[in-house]
């Protein structure tokens, strides 16, 4: 069987939890039996108050206790599938995890 690699190191990624748990989080460092990541976020499904839409927002995979930016191993046997995260969702964690906001691929226009 071929093992493709679809992320590296400094990568943020979507990890799927083998008890359901999703994850967003930047991978430290990749190795035989656990991927190692920093600032992981939970995300969670949502609803848009003002439209009714379903959606996606990110929260504190620590709730208390844990050094939200320390790194995290997280092994192989509890991950269901790692994949890199598309690119809204890379923006709104590094917005989320750094307080920077980063530029829309929309018209350009301020609103």
């Amino acid at each position: 069987m071929l093992i493709e690699k679809t992320f590296n190191v400094t990568d943020v990624v979507a990890i799927k939890l083998s008890n359901g748990d999703e994850i967003i989080a930047k991978v430290a460092e990749i190795n035989e039996s656990k991927i190692i990541v920093t600032k992981p976020l939970l995300m969670v499904l949502s609803q848009d108050p003002r439209t009714g839409q379903p959606g996606v927002q990110m929260a504190p995979f620590w709730m208390m206790g844990a050094d939200p930016v320390a790194n995290y191993p997280i092994n192989r046997s509890h991950i269901i599938v790692v994949v890199k995260a598309n690119q809204d969702a890379a923006k709104s964690y590094v917005s989320q995890t750094t307080g920077l906001v980063m530029p829309g691929t929309g018209s350009g226009l301020i609103t």
